[in-house]
């Protein structure tokens, strides 16, 4: 089993127990995360070791976009707000001629 036992390499100290020689499964990739090789201990066991991590994380803002008709959208309901208000005000004539 290779592996990667140089302190220098990582940017964070192993973790470490008292008595116990495996304290986790820890990966570290030298190659801008292409290869990634066991972290191992230094020791003659060259147990494998873990890392004590933080996830940080900060929430990406989603943009919805906003609805909209368009040009021709537009146009369209122009012309029809124009022909129900002339066929309602026709309507309306004839209703008054009529009474």
């Amino acid at each position: 089993m290779s592996g990667i036992t140089d302190l220098f390499a990582y940017k964070s100290v192993p973790l470490t127990k008292l008595g116990q020689t495996t304290t986790g499964n820890a990966v570290i990739s030298t190659d801008d995360g292409t290869n990634f090789e066991p972290v191992l201990d230094s020791g003659p066991t060259k147990a494998p070791q873990g890392f004590p991590f933080m996830i940080s994380c900060k929430a990406q803002e989603v943009v919805k976009p906003i609805p909209t008709m368009g040009e021709w959208g537009l146009i369209s309901l122009g012309l029809i707000l124009l022909i129900v208000g002339t066929t309602a005000i026709k309507e309306s004539k004839l209703q008054t001629k009529g009474a």
